[in-house]
């Protein structure tokens, strides 16, 4: 019986997210989905490049090849000559939780949630941790490489301040508290009272 509950319970938190914007502020997952799953720092997201979104305080990945950006150095792998961007790598996240990510994000308008492989750092996890369904035979020679989530803008990059790095650092010092009284806590009760016919009573906790 007890197998059986705990079986139960792996199957409900399957997917893992890399998330590199405001979501890697612990307050706001905590906001949104009513608790603080375990995850990953360190984990870089090859190929992509983060900009700020014009007018508002959170970034967007786009790839590469998307944009042609020589004003700085700031992303560049040296190792490789690729872009990257590091984030966290969210874990056990249930089908129920992601949907209030897509609500978050606005999924299938601002970004999309594709399937990215993403770099653990060899270092900083416990391989035995991450789900062997996710893992690949193929690495990068500083970490393992896994297949994830992750939120990539949809808009195109004219919405984007080119120009500039988001700063995770200055947007919690600056602005995260803002956001979280002017946008995260009202969209997660946008969503627990909007046209949603999954019952999700356990938000509310």
């Amino acid at each position: 019986m007890i197998a059986s509950s705990v079986s139960s319970t792996r199957a409900q938190y399957q997917s893992s997210c890399f998330v590199y914007g405001t979501l890697m502020a612990s307050e706001v997952v905590q906001a949104l989905i009513g608790r603080l799953p375990r995850f990953i720092p360190g984990v870089v997201l090859h190929n992509y490049v983060r900009h700020p979104v014009i007018g508002h305080v959170y970034p967007a990945v786009i790839p590469t090849d998307c944009i042609q950006n020589d004003n700085d150095n700031n992303g560049i792998d040296t190792r490789n000559n690729k872009l990257f961007v590091e984030g966290l790598l969210l874990l056990n996240l249930s089908p129920s939780e992601m949907k209030v990510f897509d609500y978050f994000e606005d999924e299938g308008v601002d970004y999309i949630c594709k399937r990215v492989n993403v770099q653990l750092p060899r270092t900083a996890v416990d391989i035995a941790d991450v789900d062997a369904s996710l893992m690949r035979k193929n690495s990068f020679a500083e970490g393992h490489i896994i297949e994830t989530n992750a939120y990539i803008w949809a808009l195109g990059k004219d919405k984007l301040d080119t120009t500039k790095q988001w700063d995770y650092d200055a947007f919690c010092k600056n602005s995260l508290d803002w956001y979280l009284e002017w946008t995260v806590i009202p969209c997660r009760k946008q969503f627990l009272t909007g046209n949603c016919n999954d019952s999700y009573d356990w938000l509310e906790s």
